[in-house]
């Protein structure tokens, strides 16, 4: 059986996943370790991405520069993510964002436990 693949997604592939699973041993150090918790989500599914269309590129019928130019798109897009969650989890540009301080009285807690449920803290 003839299985054809695209060599420079699959081996993006590879990569994103053996980051994407090695970035939660920086979390340690990382000041906001939610963020390294992200990155290792993001790399896992992204490499799925990836290994997705390293399969489906060779059936594609575009034109060369359409190719090359969705190629390139896609590789800056889905690194540009992941770098960009792991960052976040390296620098602590959001730790403050996961940080919910429920007050006392019970209709501050109400708002509080309602406003938490739609991601608001």
């Amino acid at each position: 059986m003839n299985f054809q693949f695209n060599r420079s997604f699959l081996i993006s592939g590879l990569l994103m996943l053996m980051f994407g699973l090695l970035a939660p041993l920086y979390s340690p150090y990382a000041l906001a370790q939610i963020g390294l918790l992200q990155a290792h989500v993001i790399g896992v599914v992204q490499a799925l991405v990836f290994f997705a269309f390293a399969w489906m590129w060779p059936q594609l019928t575009l034109p060369p520069f359409s190719k090359k130019i969705a190629s390139i798109s896609l590789y800056v897009s889905l690194w540009a993510n992941w770098l960009g969650a792991f960052f976040v989890g390296v620098f602590g540009a959001a730790k403050e964002q996961y940080q919910c301080h429920y007050s006392i009285g019970w209709s501050r807690g109400f708002i509080q436990v309602h406003s938490s449920s739609y991601g608001v803290c």
